[in-house]
């Protein structure tokens, strides 16, 4: 077992909820699920959503974009919000991943997603951030790397690790640090780099 709950479980529960604005689906790795995209057409057809945001690591290129594409033509009245973590750049990023070449996908898959936003007006490309003890010295030059060479997204999000990582330390944060690349954030804001 893998302890995943079936599609059966979700359209049983779908079909007791009310009509939801929002959903937010994330894991583990969304987009490892075959049925992720049954799993947004049962929401979208039983609860009415509007809004779908999923994150990613970005490290499943063929697969994001074949889902993405089912998602985008089967739920017209659907806007995806697609955010794609990114901890670090180049081999910085694959440590923080625990997984070699994680950071040259997640490139391909930004790639690949800035084409296919040209062909569907209902998908949003957001950056997402984990603040941790393990790359907030780089924090500000990620950002900035960020709008430089993906700048092609709708928004740039900074979160403080939460809950209970792998590596407890993680959570050790200098949050003067977390402050600064907020207002690194706020300026590229304030210079129309991004929204």
């Amino acid at each position: 077992s893998t302890g995943e709950i079936s599609i059966e479980e979700i359209k049983k529960m779908s079909k007791s909820m009310p009509d939801l604005f929002w959903l937010l689906i994330s894991g583990g790795e969304a987009f490892v699920r075959n049925d992720l995209h049954e799993i947004v057409q049962t929401f979208y057809t039983n609860n009415n959503i509007k809004h779908l945001t999923i994150p990613t690591n970005g490290t499943y290129p063929d697969k994001t974009i074949n889902v993405l594409e089912k998602i985008l033509t089967s739920c017209p009245d659907l806007f995806i919000n697609f955010h794609l973590s990114l901890n670090g750049i180049g081999k910085d990023h694959d440590e923080l991943c625990k997984s070699e070449g994680a950071f040259e996908k997640l490139v391909e898959t930004y790639t690949r997603v800035v084409n296919l936003k040209k062909k569907y007006k209902n998908l949003g490309l957001g950056i997402s951030m984990t603040h941790s003890k393990f790359n907030e010295n780089n924090l500000n030059t990620l950002i900035d790397y960020t709008i430089e060479n993906l700048p092609n997204i709708d928004n740039l999000n900074l979160n403080l690790v939460r809950g209970r990582p792998k590596d407890s330390s993680a959570i050790n944060v200098d949050l003067e640090k977390y402050k600064s690349a907020v207002q690194t954030i706020e300026n590229h804001v304030l210079n129309g780099k991004i929204k």
